[in-house]
């Protein structure tokens, strides 16, 4: 499944997301509550009827109960729980919980789900177990026995989404995309996508639009 990350970031990935994600089969999208606009949610429901998901940011801000970065466990569970509000507040149910540059993989941040986990028990996680999509990477491998230790650690009090996410589309080459297929009509694959950041994986989307895939 194509996941694209950043709705709300700004206007270019928000017309990009609006152009692409209709086209494109089993896709969903990501989106920053601490950001986004109630316009910008409108123009994306006029188009859009697929899967949406809260992309909380702990890293780039603004954020919404302080102008400093959350650190501490109570501010972090403060801050996450703030913006799945105000993503509820614009009028959606999120499936997933996903994060920012990745930040739920902080020990800290794991904490602050484990607290808030009453909370949160409706909403699934992004998994932390990753893949490459070109190649074996032994440093991944490494972080996922990592990741694994803490999945199994949280499992009790938070939930993960099935599947794993397969990392590196934007330096996956052009003439193997058909290769890609499988993955993008499977729910236990998830693809994060950045046509806003990656050319590739902007022209990727297109090709995907363009072939009909289902």
């Amino acid at each position: 499944m194509i996941n694209f990350d950043d709705y709300g970031l700004n206007e270019e990935a928000n017309e990009l997301i609006i152009k692409l994600a209709p086209k494109i089969p089993h896709c969903s999208i990501s989106i920053l509550a601490n950001r986004v606009r109630k316009e910008e949610i409108n123009a994306l429901e006029d188009v859009f009827l697929g899967v949406v998901n809260l992309h909380v940011d702990l890293v780039e801000g603004p954020f919404l109960l302080s102008q400093h970065k959350p650190n501490s466990v109570e501010n972090i569970s403060a801050e996450i729980l703030a913006q799945l509000k105000r993503i509820i507040d614009h009028g959606l149910s999120p499936r997933l919980i996903d994060f920012h540059q990745n930040a739920h993989k902080k020990i800290n941040v794991m904490r602050a789900l484990s607290n808030i986990s009453q909370n949160i028990k409706q909403y699934q996680l992004r998994p932390l177990i990753q893949s490459r999509l070109m190649r074996r990477d032994h440093f991944i491998i490494y972080k996922n026995i990592g990741a694994l230790i803490a999945q199994n650690i949280l499992k009790n009090s938070v939930s993960f989404a099935e599947g794993v996410v397969m990392s590196g589309l934007d330096s996956f080459p052009h003439d193997r995309w058909p290769e890609l297929f499988e993955y993008i009509t499977n729910n236990n694959y998830i693809i994060p996508c950045h046509p806003h950041l990656y050319q590739s994986e902007k022209l990727f989307c297109e090709y995907i639009s363009q072939n009909n895939i289902n």
